[in-house]
C-alpha cells in the first residue's frame, strides 16, 4: 500500500503518542482525539501561518525550540514521517555505529583514524541551500514544503539561524544538508569507514593518503557555511603495521559518541589488535558532576530518599518513554555504554569518587556529607556500585513524573 503524504485529520490523529492520550478522561478520548485532529486539519489549510508554532528555550546553554500545543506537535510528527519517506531516511544509530567501528579497529592492518567535529553545525546550515534540497525533492508534497517555509520564518522571528535544535525533524533536516559531504566522503578510494552521527564524524583510511592534503579535501567537500572544530575534538592517529617497534606508544587513544577507545601495539600480525573501551573523560566529569550536585541537594534539604534514587538513577539502568519514536527505550549504565571492555576502568573510578564522597571527612570539606549521614545510610549508599550494576544490568523502575523530580538538580550539567 503507498504511503500517504496529506494532512488529513485521519493521518494527523494517527501521531498521537499514548502518554498524551492517557491524560484525556477516559470517556472523552475519541472526542478529544476528534477535536484536537481538527483543530490540527485547520492549521495545516492556513499553512500555520499566523500561529504561535515555536517556543525558544535553553538547554546546555544553547537556544533551543519545542512545539507548544498538541495540535502542532501532530503536525510536525506528520512532516517528519514525511520527509523520511521523501528522502528515503533512516536515522544513524549509535550502538550500531560503535559495533562497526570496534571491527575495523582490531584489524591487523595499517590505517589512519580521523576524528572530526563541525563547528556550531545547526546554527551554520544555509538555509537557502537546505532548501533548494527540499524544493528539488518531487517527492515531498507542497503542504509539506509549505510547512517547512512557515516553520523556518517564525525560527528566524525568534533570533534563530541555520537549523532549529531540538525539534523532531532537526537532525532529518541536518542530514540531509549533509548528504553530499557524506556521498562524496564515503566513495573516495583510501576511506575504509565512514560515519557521522549529527556533527561527530569518524573516518578510517587505508593510511596511504597525506594527512596534510587530506584534511583540506574533507573541508572543502563540506557544505557552504560549516567548518571543522580544530580544537581538541579533532584527533588523528595513524596505526603502523604490526611489528615489534619500540618507539611507538603502548596506545593510541580517541574519543567518539561518548566511548574512549584505546589501539594497544599488537606484536603479531595473525592476531588482532586489542582495544579497550572507556566512558570518554567528558561523560565521566559530567556524571561526576550530577552526584556532586545531589549530595548539594542533600545537604541543603536532607532528603535521603530522593538523595538515594538519583545515586541510583545514575548508576543503574532503567526504562524512559522516548516521546519522537512513541514508545519507551532502555537507558542507563550498562545500555547507554554496553560495549565497555571488562573490568573498566571508568566504572571503577566512579565507584571510588562515590565512595570517597561518602566516606571522606576531608574531600569535599565544605560539603561534610560524612557527619551527614548515619551508619545505616552511608551503609546503603556504599553498596551502590556502578561497575556491578554495569555487569548485571541491575534495573529499577521510575515514573517519568519522578524522573523529572530528581533531574531538577542536574539542570544544564
Amino acid at each position: 500500500m503507498a504511503y500517504d503524504h496529506s494532512y488529513s485529520k485521519d493521518n494527523l490523529s494517527k501521531y498521537f503518542l499514548n502518554s498524551e492520550i492517557a491524560k484525556f478522561p477516559a470517556a472523552q478520548r475519541n472526542q478529544q482525539r476528534e477535536t484536537i485532529s481538527n483543530k490540527a486539519y485547520q492549521d495545516v489549510q492556513r499553512h500555520l501561518r499566523n500561529i504561535n508554532l515555536l517556543r525558544k528555550v535553553t538547554i546546555n546553554n544553547k537556544s533551543a525550540y519545542t512545539i507548544t500545543l498538541l495540535e502542532h506537535n501532530l503536525i510536525v510528527r506528520k512532516l517528519h514521517q514525511n520527509l523520511r519517506k521523501s528522502f528515503y531516511y533512516s536515522a544513524p544509530n549509535r550502538h550500531t555505529i560503535i559495533k562497526n567501528l570496534l571491527s575495523l579497529l582490531r584489524e591487523a592492518t595499517p590505517y589512519n583514524v580521523y576524528r572530526l567535529d563541525i563547528q556550531s553545525f545547526f546554527e551554520s546550515v544555509d538555509k537557502n541551500i537546505l532548501f533548494e534540497h527540499l524544493n528539488n525533492n518531487y517527492f515531498l508534497c507542497s503542504y509539506s514544503k509549505k510547512i517547512l517555509k512557515e516553520l523556518f520564518k517564525q525560527f528566524e522571528s525568534l533570533g534563530g539561524s541555520g537549523i532549529p535544535r531540538g525539534l523532531s525533524i532537526s537532525n532529518i533536516l541536518s542530514d540531509i544538508y549533509m548528504q553530499s559531504f557524506d556521498q562524496a566522503i564515503s566513495k573516495n578510494n583510501v576511506v575504509f569507514y565512514y560515519r557521522r552521527y549529527v556533527d561527530d564524524i569518524i573516518i578510517i583510511t587505508s593510511g596511504k593518503e597525506e594527512k596534510d592534503s587530506f584534511l583540506p579535501h574533507l573541508s572543502s567537500e563540506l557544505p557552504k557555511g560549516l567548518i571543522f572544530n580544530s580544537d581538541d575534538k579533532f584527533q588523528f592517529i595513524s596505526i603502523s603495521k604490526n611489528i615489534n617497534n619500540s618507539s611507538l606508544p603502548l596506545n593510541y587513544t580517541f574519543d567518539y559518541l561518548g566511548y574512549s577507545f584505546s589501539i594497544e601495539k599488537n606484536y603479531s600480525k595473525d592476531k588482532n589488535r586489542v582495544i579497550k573501551i572507556d566512558i570518554a573523560n567528558n561523560k565521566i566529569k559530567k556524571i561526576k558532576t550530577k552526584i556532586i550536585r545531589a549530595f548539594i541537594a542533600f545537604s541543603k534539604d536532607q532528603n535521603f530518599k530522593i538523595l538515594t534514587e538519583r545515586l541510583l538513577f545514575l548508576s543503574t539502568n532503567f526504562s524512559i518513554y522516548d516521546r519522537n519514536k512513541g514508545r519507551k527505550k532502555l537507558s542507563g549504565i550498562y545500555y547507554n555504554y554496553p560495549e565497555l571492555s571488562e573490568n573498566n576502568e571508568s566504572l571503577l573510578e566512579l565507584d571510588q569518587y562515590l565512595r570517597t564522597l561518602i566516606l571522606s571527612k576531608v574531600t569535599f570539606k565544605h560539603l561534610n556529607i560524612s557527619s551527614k549521614l548515619s551508619k545505616n545510610q552511608k551503609r546503603k549508599l556504599l553498596s551502590l556500585s556502578f561497575f556491578k550494576s554495569h555487569t548485571n544490568r541491575s534495573f529499577n523502575y521510575f515514573s517519568s513524573q519522578r524522573i523529572k523530580v530528581l533531574k531538577e538538580c542536574w539542570k544544564n550539567v
